[in-house]
């Protein structure tokens, strides 16, 4: 049986038939190919409640959170994942709130509101795109990861701190 020698730890030659892997890790966007990392958004409104700016989410989804009617610091984004499914987000960017309805064929599917949100981060992956919102209250932080595309899922994630 031939014996293949150890991988050389310091050999730097890049690998190009590996698969791209994508990582959901809790320090920001992931970067997108070919451009550098996304500088962290700045923080909107008195909460601290980090958004990223309009044109990250229409380049990503085509479509910009839009202010509601008659409350400029609520602001509400209704993303058409495919002929049946429609995800709808509203937040407000004072008192850091967030809430998604998930809705196949006008039938609510899903429901989630919290309070306490500290961020919301965009994942631009190869092959999925999500809605990452962090949550910071009562001495619990969580997560709650709206899979878009290719189809729809969440993920709620609540830890003691």
């Amino acid at each position: 049986m031939a014996r293949t020698a150890a991988p050389d730890p310091h050999d730097t030659t890049p690998v190009h038939d590996a698969a791209p892997v994508n990582h959901v890790e809790e320090v920001g966007p992931l970067p997108r190919r070919g451009r550098a990392p996304e500088p962290p958004p700045a923080p909107r409104g008195s909460s601290g409640f980090h958004v990223p700016e309009a044109a990250c989410f229409r380049e990503v989804f085509g479509v910009a959170p839009v202010p509601e009617e008659g409350c400029e610091h609520v602001e509400v984004l209704e993303l058409v994942v495919d002929e049946h499914d429609v995800l709808c987000f509203s937040y407000d960017v004072i008192l850091g709130s967030f809430m998604v309805r998930w809705l196949r064929d006008d039938d609510e599917i899903l429901s989630v509101y919290r309070e306490g949100a500290r961020g919301i981060r965009i994942e631009d992956g190869v092959r999925e795109k999500y809605i990452v919102v962090h949550f910071e209250l009562g001495g619990h932080e969580g997560s709650l990861s709206i899979r878009v595309y290719p189809d729809v899922s969440v993920s709620d994630r609540l830890m003691d701190t």
